[in-house]
């Protein structure tokens, strides 16, 4: 815990270096900084709402770093997990908010899961290490997503490239308008309460830290290698 706070002053003492250095006006800098997320309303939600954004990312990325590997594809997954919300909100517009919100979470998760696990699946199989297939194949997926908003996924009644927007039944409650803040801020922090909680007190948790500090302890141990190599980048 020390060397996290450790961390995080040396963060802080170094950005505000930097604004002290760059910037015209520092003293400024350093006040909109530190105060300008807390000044107004409305930046202060759209501060939760970036951070949530943030944590859900982080989680992911401590995830598999536990477990020994590198997810560099988040982009990639995270991109094809909106498409595919997108395009199934738009063939069951009709449905009511309270199957159609957890449907369209549990499609873009699956999404981007069955994603990642292919990297997993290829260093599992054929020794392809997960750092360079995730990088390759997310860049292709930003590329083909983009492909799909552009073009087949476009909403031609719209002057911009831009996709029909999803029905209002399936949008997130927004908490402090009008800031972009909304409930997705607090399944942020049950992402993180329940990563917490699997990895400290969970047994395929405890199995998947073992596996990242010293596979072939694990190995010797029983735990099965096929399983902890896709799975850290999969839940990732």
């Amino acid at each position: 815990m020390k060397q996290k706070l450790l961390i995080t002053l040396m963060i802080f003492l170094f950005t505000s270096l930097l604004l002290v250095i760059l910037s015209p006006e520092p003293v400024n800098s350093l006040l909109e900084f530190y105060r300008g997320p807390f000044s107004t309303r409305y930046s202060f939600g759209s501060f939760l709402s970036i951070a949530s954004l943030l944590v859900i990312a982080g989680t992911g990325v401590s995830i598999s770093f536990r477990g020994g590997q590198f997810n560099l594809g988040g982009e990639g997954q995270v991109y094809s997990g909106a498409v595919a919300a997108l395009i199934t909100a738009l063939m069951l517009p009709a449905l009511p908010g309270f199957l159609g919100k957890p449907l369209l979470l549990l499609i873009s998760l699956l999404a981007g899961a069955a994603i990642a696990a292919s990297s997993g699946w290829l260093r599992y199989h054929f020794s392809i290490h997960e750092l360079i297939s995730s990088y390759l194949i997310s860049s292709g997926l930003v590329y083909f997503c983009d492909y799909l908003i552009t073009g087949p996924l476009r909403d031609h009644e719209s002057f911009l490239l831009a996709t029909p927007r999803i029905p209002e039944a399936y949008h997130l409650m927004r908490i402090l308008p009008p800031s972009p803040l909304h409930t997705g801020a607090l399944i942020a922090l049950a992402v993180v309460f329940i990563t917490a909680l699997w990895l400290a007190r969970g047994v395929s948790g405890y199995r998947l830290r073992i596996f990242g500090e010293n596979p072939s302890f694990a190995r010797f141990g029983g735990i099965r290698e096929r399983t902890y190599r896709i799975l850290p980048i999969t839940i990732s």
